[in-house]
């Protein structure tokens, strides 16, 4: 699921390549309703639901927080929080008949300080929050925290592009440092990861926090799903 629908198209025609039954749907889920169509629409293709990872995630405004516009801070946690909510709202009964997983994707941020970036990080330290609340009150479910760390993503790309305008300019040495040294990590290492943690992951796992840099969920996915 996308907003995009040209990327939609070329990512399905290359998973179809490779034999695998893939439903493209496109959508925005901070709209409203937008959670329930797309749980319908995967159902009703694949008569059961297994698994939801909560990856879609938008930089935010970039500025101090005495500075940036409520209405940016509300369209970010409506992207990054409400609508994992409300798609965890309209999963969690196909999700109880499997006994399925939730993954939700979170940041190294949320822990820390994060100047300039704050309604970003805060809304990914309340998606750690509510993962390990969900564990508790969805005992039949495996609820996991996903850290991917710092990616070569478009999202980064936007915190980046402010950094040097923004944030002292050590940190902004620093954002850019992870950019020119090639030390971001590749999509498609967190793709192979969050596919092993929602089809594999261990029951005993549910309510943590998974960082990247755990080796036995990074080699754990290489052995599942190798390349080639």
């Amino acid at each position: 699921m996308a907003r995009d629908a040209n990327r939609l198209a070329r990512v399905g025609a290359e998973a179809r390549d490779l034999g695998v039954d893939v439903l493209e749907i496109q959508a925005d889920v901070a709209e409203a309703g937008a959670a329930e169509h797309i749980v319908g629409v995967a159902v009703d293709h694949f008569s059961r639901l297994d698994a939801l990872i909560n990856n879609a995630g938008m930089a935010g405004p970039v500025g101090h927080v005495a500075e940036l516009d409520l209405d940016g801070w509300r369209r970010t946690l409506e992207t990054n929080l409400l609508a994992p909510v409300a798609l965890i709202q309209a999963a969690v009964t196909e999700l109880r008949t499997r006994a399925g997983t939730v993954v939700n994707v979170t940041s190294e941020v949320a822990d820390i300080a994060s100047e300039s970036i704050e309604p970003y990080a805060g809304a990914k330290a309340a998606l750690r929050h509510l993962s390990r609340t969900l564990a508790e009150e969805e005992r039949e479910l495996t609820v996991i925290a996903y850290d991917p760390g710092p990616c070569d993503t478009e999202l980064m790309a936007e915190i980046r592009a402010q950094a040097t305008a923004t944030m002292t300019p050590e940190l902004a040495a620093a954002y850019h440092d992870l950019h020119e040294s090639g030390s971001l990590v590749r999509p498609e290492e967190t793709a192979r990861v969050l596919a092993w943690l929602a089809t594999k992951a261990p029951k005993g796992w549910s309510g943590r926090v998974v960082n990247h840099a755990e080796s036995e969920a990074v080699d754990s996915s290489r052995r599942a799903f190798p390349d080639g």
